[in-house]
């Protein structure tokens, strides 16, 4: 279970795990790993993520981030996994009474914004910003910063905020971008 990524109910949480089962001391992971949504009072696997980021408390999966941005009823929660360029997996997850429902963001972000910088996209990298908040209300309003970048150049990044609303509806949930602006962010 990841500490940092505890819903604000406390009853809900990722963690990961392998079909090779869990390292010991200062190992990798040996096999695929698998993140997951957890109760904890439990330990029942709720559903599975997209991201694939782990920590042994001795080791951690290397230049990647991991950020759950709750919902403050603990209803809903956005997971966000930055690799060391580039955001690999950006997904919705609304937890109803026994069942999730997981929508991928990702797509529908990259494309939102790819489109917003016009041909200055052509060749740049989509992140989400894992250093500058990732908000998500009770009521499915999502806001966060992205860039549009190239590795390891000293161009300038092409700055983004957005806002969307992701609704659920039974078992299915659907997502559309409210808002996109470009913004000077902080480096």
């Amino acid at each position: 279970m990841f500490p940092e990524t505890i819903a604000p109910s406390g009853k809900l949480a990722f963690g990961w795990r392998t079909p090779k089962g869990l390292p010991s001391g200062a190992s990798e992971p040996s096999g695929a790993v698998e993140n997951v949504l957890i109760r904890l009072p439990d330990g029942a696997v709720l559903g599975t993520l997209g991201s694939t980021y782990w920590a042994s408390g001795e080791m951690r999966a290397n230049r990647r981030d991991l950020i759950a941005a709750w919902s403050p009823d603990s209803r809903a929660v956005v997971e966000v996994e930055n690799s060391r360029w580039e955001t690999e997996s950006l997904r919705f997850h609304g937890i109803g009474d026994g069942d999730v429902v997981s929508l991928d963001l990702r797509d529908l972000v990259e494309r939102a914004v790819s489109q917003a910088a016009g041909g200055a996209a052509k060749g740049r990298v989509f992140r989400v910003r894992e250093d500058l908040p990732v908000k998500l209300d009770s009521g499915g309003h999502l806001s966060f910063a992205a860039i549009l970048f190239f590795p390891k150049s000293e161009e300038a990044a092409l700055g983004f905020r957005l806002e969307l609303m992701v609704k659920t509806v039974r078992s299915s949930a659907a997502a559309r971008v409210v808002s996109i602006q470009r913004a000077k962010l902080p480096n």
